[in-house]
């Protein structure tokens, strides 16, 4: 391999034409500095990925939460000994894959936590702990369960102010529920936050089937079709769907994600899903942090919204050049990655 086609080198190529244009549309650009040994996003991804260390103990509670439609989701509520009825409190969503336990939720709950916050983290439908409560399969438009979920998680606290937050798929999810609920049907939903959100499905996926972006199509297509193939097995009722062993996010979401949820293919089913031409309509503060350097999402539909200008001032686009997918791996010793903390300010400096 010669130095011009290392995709290393070929996306930080494109991270610094990306940077270029972000500076120009975005004067007041607030951006993330990878460190010189975890340049690229690629990286970023990884080393955020695996990135361990023990979290402080978190007392919780599983509440099932029925779905209306024979499923149900889990959701792990904590909540903290001094916290009294009117506190903050926020449900987290985690990406593709991913559970309750992802490590970006995981942080963040507890950091949230111990300032005070009631946490409630989700297994979206069918997954995590909750695999054998659903039938059905989460995907990143399912908001209407995450309506439910919400709230039977503020029955409790009625009068308490509440944030949704979601990473990566669970970012789309976030948004979209604040665009359809904010108001009548949920009235304690104050603030919506996304790290990393795919606001537009099917140039997400485009980007994932490309050369050397098609290593993270071929894990997220691994785990779906393994997924698939046990769900089958503890649902025999399911449509027998026989998966190719060898497939890509558009081939699953075809053969399963779409008819299983009353789409005709897989495009009708990105594009009823999007929220990336919603955005302007936002009726809630929102922030969003997006990185240019990101090999999974997209980061071109937010930055045009930035240069535009049509956005509402109570959504604040954070866009960076680097940080790769969920990465944000900075020099700094904190428990959250610099993205984490981006939320967690703008959090805090609201509730």
């Amino acid at each position: 391999m010669t130095p011009s086609d290392s995709p290393l080198l070929a996306q930080n190529a494109d991270s610094n034409a990306l940077e270029s244009g972000l500076n120009a549309i975005v004067p007041k650009l607030l951006n993330f500095t990878n460190p010189w040994y975890l340049r690229g996003g690629h990286l970023q991804t990884l080393v955020g990925y695996y990135r361990g260390g023990k979290l402080p103990y978190l007392p919780t509670e599983r509440l099932e939460v029925d779905l209306c439609d024979g499923d149900r989701l889990l959701i792990h509520a904590s909540t903290p000994e001094n916290w009294q009825p009117g506190g903050p409190c926020a449900i987290m969503l985690h990406g593709l894959t991913g559970s309750h336990r992802s490590a970006h939720v995981a942080r963040m709950a507890v950091d949230l936590f111990q300032r005070g916050w009631r946490i409630g983290r989700v297994d979206l439908r069918g997954a995590g702990d909750g695999f054998a409560l659903a039938r059905r399969l989460y995907h990143v438009g399912r908001s209407g369960d995450i309506l439910h979920a919400a709230k039977a998680f503020m029955e409790q606290a009625p009068r308490s102010p509440l944030v949704v937050i979601g990473f990566s798929l669970g970012g789309n999810i976030a948004l979209k529920l604040a665009l359809e609920s904010a108001g009548p049907d949920l009235p304690q939903l104050q603030a919506v936050a996304a790290v990393c959100p795919p606001v537009d499905p099917a140039a997400c996926v485009r980007r994932v089937c490309m050369g050397r972006f098609r290593i993270y199509d071929r894990l997220f297509y691994r785990e779906l079709r393994l997924d698939w193939e046990r769900r089958c097995l503890l649902f025999p009722d399911l449509p027998q769907i026989v998966l190719p062993k060898r497939g890509t996010l558009r081939v699953f979401d075809d053969m399963i994600t779409a008819p299983l949820n009353g789409y005709s293919d897989s495009e009708e089913y990105y594009q009823d899903n999007a929220t990336a031409d919603r955005l302007g309509d936002m009726p809630i503060p929102a922030i969003i942090v997006a990185a240019a350097d990101d090999p999974v999402v997209t980061i071109e539909p937010l930055a045009e919204l930035a240069r535009k200008g049509a956005h509402p001032s109570h959504l604040q686009l954070e866009l960076t050049s680097g940080g790769g997918h969920l990465g944000y791996v900075g020099r700094g010793k904190s428990m959250l990655n610099w993205a984490e903390q981006r939320v967690v300010e703008w959090l805090i400096s609201r509730f």
